[in-house]
């Protein structure tokens, strides 16, 4: 018998995907002619299967109907889709919390970069990556049944710009350094996120 991701998988060779219609009923999307004999039986056999797994990758798919009520009550509107955190997820956070914030798994990353700075455009492309990608738009729930990731449609973007143009080079070195040491204790607020945030340190006229 074939495995239904393998399925999935050559009718999706085939240039063939499977969806569900408004009725939550299978709904084949593609060059039906593609399908032969074989392929058919396995849809037949598997169809029950299959519209759990595509209804499971839907918005809020992956909830209880009570999870699904209580955050349409709590954030109406807000929310593009939510789902259950990971084990791995879970274990960071707790132990996040249980090391009040000491930055074991606060992650600092850095670049510099010497062009121009340009507010305006660098906001336009932050804005563009929070936008098409959904990880950068999520928070977490901790509380009810059980911990669930949630992804906001619009979130404020985490961008803060501080100009040490007029700072010494030793003084712009001190003072990153010091902000590092501030901001690896950063206690991110879990529900709201997002869970990121970009600091641009202006430096001099031609690099940040």
């Amino acid at each position: 018998m074939m495995a239904i991701n393998e399925l999935l998988r050559s009718l999706e060779e085939k240039g063939i995907r499977l969806g569900l219609n408004d009725n939550g009923n299978l709904k084949i999307r593609g060059d039906s002619e593609k399908l032969t004999d074989a392929l058919i039986a396995e849809l037949k056999m598997h169809k029950s299967d299959i519209i759990s797994l595509l209804k499971k990758s839907q918005p809020f798919g992956q909830l209880t109907d009570s999870e699904r009520d209580e955050l349409q009550s709590t954030f109406p509107e807000e929310l593009e889709d939510a789902y259950p955190l990971s084990a791995l997820q879970s274990g960071m956070v707790f132990h996040t919390e249980l090391a009040d914030f000491d930055g074991t798994y606060h992650d600092l990353n850095a670049e510099h970069v010497r062009c121009e700075w340009h507010e305006n455009f660098f906001r336009q492309a932050l804005s563009y990556c929070v936008t098409r990608h959904p990880l950068l738009r999520t928070g977490y729930r901790l509380k009810g049944e059980r911990p669930l990731q949630l992804v906001y449609k619009d979130v404020p973007l985490p961008l803060v710009i501080e100009d040490i143009r007029e700072q010494s080079d030793a003084e712009q070195a001190e003072h990153i350094e010091q902000w590092k040491a501030a901001q690896k204790a950063h206690p991110f607020n879990w529900l709201r996120g997002p869970l990121f945030q970009i600091t641009i340190f202006s430096t001099s006229r031609r690099q940040f």
